[in-house]
């Protein structure tokens, strides 16, 4: 007897558990279902989203847009920089040599 209600036992379970399963895809294919057909809120919502993200993405362009003037603007003042330091460099070097040469007593 204990075999037989065993057995039974699990038919019952299994029987259970597949109605489970079927009740589950069910709202699976439901939900699918609402997902795939957007209500008019949800429409109105994704319209005022996307026109927000273009927005959005436009402020972004512009503020990229500057900042490429920005780097532009600055690499021109690194070289002119760079040159001012050769300039002032060089300009050391010659008062150096002025001085050595001064003070070994060979000013012209």
């Amino acid at each position: 007897d204990n075999n037989v209600n065993a057995s039974g036992e699990e038919e019952e379970t299994a029987a259970v558990d597949e109605e489970e399963e079927e009740t589950q895809d069910e709202e699976e294919n439901n939900d699918d279902n609402n997902n795939n057909n957007p209500t008019q809120d949800q429409i109105i919502q994704l319209k005022h989203k996307h026109q927000q993200d273009q927005t959005n993405l436009q402020d972004v362009e512009a503020i990229h847009e500057d900042i490429i003037v920005q780097i532009e603007t600055l690499k021109r003042r690194i070289l002119e920089l760079a040159d001012k330091k050769q300039d002032i460099l060089k300009k050391r070097e010659e008062c150096q040599e002025f001085l050595v040469e001064f003070a070994e007593g060979n000013f012209e």
